[in-house]
């Protein structure tokens, strides 16, 4: 090969070695979500070998002194929270595969690659507030006695999320 048609070609490998390596390294792969538990709509779970989270384990939840109807709210808006994550990780993995999809592009669109970007970024933030107001809500439901009591549990358990 003539080192007039090896060199364009050479050029374009190393753009393409270069551009796959940092771009795709900077997206998550398939099924991680940047965050803890709480960003994927999981909420504050004890580790597997413990049990069951706080608020679904009777003896804890007597423990801390949970009432039934607490006991109630906080499953229920647990649950609606798995819902609502599942529908937005599934919205955030259709624009990760979009921005990857961009930046395949012979001539990618860098106007197109940043509006995507900035979605993908608006939807991450609107998962992590959906959980700020999680926590404030449930904190809210807590009397500090109740907090504190959650506090040790967590300590003892080493439960690996902050307390809501």
């Amino acid at each position: 090969m003539s080192r007039k048609k090896l060199f364009p070609l050479l050029l374009t490998l190393v753009f393409f070695l270069a551009r796959g390596g940092s771009i795709y390294a900077q997206l998550p792969g398939e099924g991680s979500i940047r965050g803890g538990p709480e960003m994927r709509g999981e909420g504050c779970e004890m580790p597997e070998d413990i049990g069951m989270p706080w608020w679904k384990d009777k003896a804890a939840a007597k423990e801390i002194g949970l009432s039934e109807e607490q006991v109630t709210k906080i499953k229920n808006m647990h649950l609606e929270q798995k819902k609502k994550m599942i529908g937005l990780r599934s919205e955030l993995k259709v624009k990760e595969i979009e921005l990857r999809k961009l930046f395949d592009e012979a001539k990618p669109n860098e106007a197109a690659i940043k509006a995507k970007a900035k979605e993908i970024s608006d939807l991450r933030e609107k998962m992590f507030l959906s959980d700020i107001e999680l926590r404030l809500v449930m904190k809210k439901m807590l009397t500090p006695e109740q907090e504190e009591k959650i506090k040790a549990m967590r300590m003892k358990h080493k439960m690996p999320c902050p307390m809501h």
